[in-house]
């Protein structure tokens, strides 16, 4: 390189100047990855029955974050026994479940921490030269700090519960067979469905056998007796159930029964 005046600075910027050269012969040197920070499924639906929803895993590359929730409550275990406060610190690899809790705007919950990162920071060289207002501009690597977020969107959505129970009576109550029914909600788009037996031998009384949580509001329910109970000790008098068939409402506990006298 020709060296024309400021021979105090010559070096430095011959120096710059094959730094330079070198990186672009060498190729780019790829930039460090950021921190991440996910919640798998990151939208979900929570039923206004309180019923649990969930797991949501807690992934990415942070050893933890902090929690805080908007109108659901949030729980490290399926069954809804272990809560998990706002402010807790969450880390990363763990499951958390959601229960609605009250309808506000933006319901669900987010995680948030922060981490140092390597940043773009404008230096400017100027050479020594006093009365010199502008020079060239050098970007240095430098750290800053900066906040990784995830967050999980959930949705209310206006459910009720459906119970169907098995009624035992007559002279040969206790002799019976196993009384088996199968529940169905429709409410035209999500089917719930379940089925329940009431064991052989069962004295006389109500026995709950089928329990549906979170059927949407609006389902049309029916119950389908799928087997008697009769034996050769236990003749099926006659069968009946109670209503023929109802509407479940959002958060009204709805019991339907089947009765079997005998």
């Amino acid at each position: 390189m020709p060296r024309f005046g400021y021979p105090a600075q010559h070096d430095a910027i011959a120096a710059i100047v094959a730094a330079t050269q070198a990186a672009l012969a060498g190729g780019s040197t790829p930039a460090p990855p950021l921190p991440t920070l996910t919640i798998t499924p990151d939208t979900a639906t929570a039923p206004t029955t309180g019923d649990v929803v969930g797991p949501f895993a807690v992934g990415g590359s942070v050893s933890s974050s902090t929690l805080s929730t908007r109108g659901i409550d949030v729980f490290s275990d399926a069954s809804g026994t272990v809560p998990v406060p706002d402010g807790s610190s969450v880390a990363q690899g763990s499951s958390l479940w959601a229960r609605y809790a009250a309808t506000v705007a933006d319901e669900g919950f987010s995680l948030e921490t922060s981490q140092t990162v390597v940043a773009g920071n404008v230096f400017l060289y100027d050479g020594g030269n006093p009365g010199r207002t502008s020079a060239q501009k050098l970007i240095l690597a430098a750290q800053a700090t900066i906040p990784i977020r995830a967050n999980a969107a959930i949705t209310a959505v206006a459910a009720g519960w459906f119970a169907a129970d098995v009624t035992v009576t007559g002279a040969a109550a206790g002799l019976q067979g196993a009384v088996s029914v199968t529940a169905r909600c429709d409410d035209g788009t999500t089917v719930v469905e379940n089925s329940g037996t009431l064991a052989a031998g069962t004295p006389a009384g109500t026995t709950r056998v089928v329990t549906l949580p979170a059927v949407p509001a609006g389902a049309t329910c029916i119950v389908t007796q799928t087997a008697d109970g009769h034996t050769a000790d236990a003749v099926l008098a006659s069968t009946t159930t109670v209503p023929a068939g109802l509407a479940v409402i959002a958060l009204d506990h709805v019991r339907r029964r089947s009765r079997a006298s005998r």
